[in-house]
């Protein structure tokens, strides 16, 4: 029987062990550089969601341990990754085969404290090194903003989107032509037109939180205000959902719904890295007091970060009984789902002339639907 490992425990600890055992040596520790004979360099590094990165020179990607694993030893299966992955962390040190100039780790001293490197992360610059400094001299304690203060930004000089409103710059650069009516107030419009996403995180009742927002401007400029929390936004009401689609942006989530125009029923929640846990509290919460989801699409993006998250998800919800639960990237081999969109605004083969058509019935209807606030001219904008 296989045994049950979660992914996230491999992917957060530090991976010095395994790449030891896998015949890699710590060769400048300044830029947390390891070495092999007969094979190129890697570079090992903290991710901002919490995973240890390993970059290979050779290939020039970036994943996991168990991405790297997978790498150096196709044949292996994912549960197979993880088992193998977990037993190279256990495995103890042992000196190494290599010359009397190879003295980047001393495997000799039994007194030693530490006989297997342990990785930091890369040394900050000189400026973030003077700003670390003068926040610590200073007497002002500076604190995060709290729900309310966010609640106020978030809101000011801003208008809640409904259906009928026209569609903001940043998401017409992303090629949304349509927003349907199950994403109205899942974010708002400020008086500039740039596009604020809320970001909710679970308080212990279980209630939504706002702990930041993030700001969509024209020309792809994104910022973010933050409590001091990363969080997740609900983009579309999930207490009727019978599926769940879980995004990494807003604006992926409406493209995603504009190439699959079917399930009316779908929902959606994007994910910011380091909130995995408040997706799957959300999701399990949900189908506990009976709100009828059976399935669960982790269709982040087609790139390592977007598949830690997937796997992170994934290793929370895998036991709920009778829940559908699976990882769908953006189609085509493309990054993201906008991409996608992108691609089928200008294909000319029959499945992407069909998504257009179909497009632009749920334009039509709309401005029928809202005939006094739509805007046509800003609504679509599909060349």
């Amino acid at each position: 029987m296989t045994r049950r490992i979660d992914p996230t425990d491999i992917t957060t600890r530090d991976p010095a062990p395994a790449l030891i055992a896998l015949g890699w040596t710590l060769s400048a520790p300044k830029s947390n550089r390891w070495s092999s004979p007969g094979r190129k360099d890697l570079s090992v590094f903290a991710g901002r969601g919490g995973d240890w990165l390993i970059k290979d020179f050779g290939t020039g990607k970036t994943g996991n341990l168990i991405i790297f694993i997978r790498a150096l030893e196709p044949s292996l299966s994912f549960p197979a990754a993880l088992i193998r992955a977990d037993d190279l962390l256990r495995t103890p040190a042992t000196k190494p085969t290599t010359t009397a100039a190879d003295t980047a780790i001393n495997f000799d001293d039994d007194t030693s404290p530490a006989s297997i490197p342990s990785l930091s992360k890369n040394p900050p610059s000189a400026a973030a090194a003077a700003l670390k400094r003068a926040v610590a001299d200073s007497s002002q304690q500076i604190g995060h903003l709290t729900p309310d203060q966010v609640h106020q930004k978030y809101v000011a000089g801003a208008e809640i989107w409904h259906p009928g409103f026209s569609i903001p710059p940043a998401f017409r650069d992303a090629g949304i032509t349509h927003i349907g009516a199950k994403f109205a107030e899942s974010f708002s419009v400020s008086s500039e037109d740039s596009a604020r996403i809320p970001e909710i995180l679970l308080r212990d009742d279980g209630q939504p939180e706002l702990v930041g927002y993030e700001t969509r401007r024209e020309n792809g400029r994104v910022y973010k205000l933050r409590g001091g929390r990363a969080g997740i936004s609900i983009t579309c009401g999930l207490h009727l959902a019978t599926s769940v689609v879980i995004v990494d942006s807003l604006p992926d989530a409406l493209a995603h719904d504009l190439i699959n125009p079917q399930d009316p029923l779908r929902g959606y929640i994007a994910v910011s890295s380091g909130a995995e846990e408040t997706a799957a509290r959300l999701i399990r919460g949900l189908i506990e007091t009976g709100v009828p989801i059976a399935r669960v699409i982790i269709s982040t993006a087609n790139a390592a970060p977007g598949m830690l998250t997937a796997h992170k998800i994934m290793s929370r919800l895998d036991q709920i009984e009778g829940l559908y639960l699976r990882y769908e990237p953006p189609g085509g081999g493309l990054r993201t789902h906008t991409d996608v969109l992108r691609e089928v605004l200008v294909s000319t083969a029959l499945k992407p002339v069909r998504i257009r058509e179909d497009i632009e019935r749920r334009i039509a209807a709309d401005a029928y639907r809202h005939p006094g606030e739509y805007r046509p001219e800003t609504a679509y904008a599909a060349e």
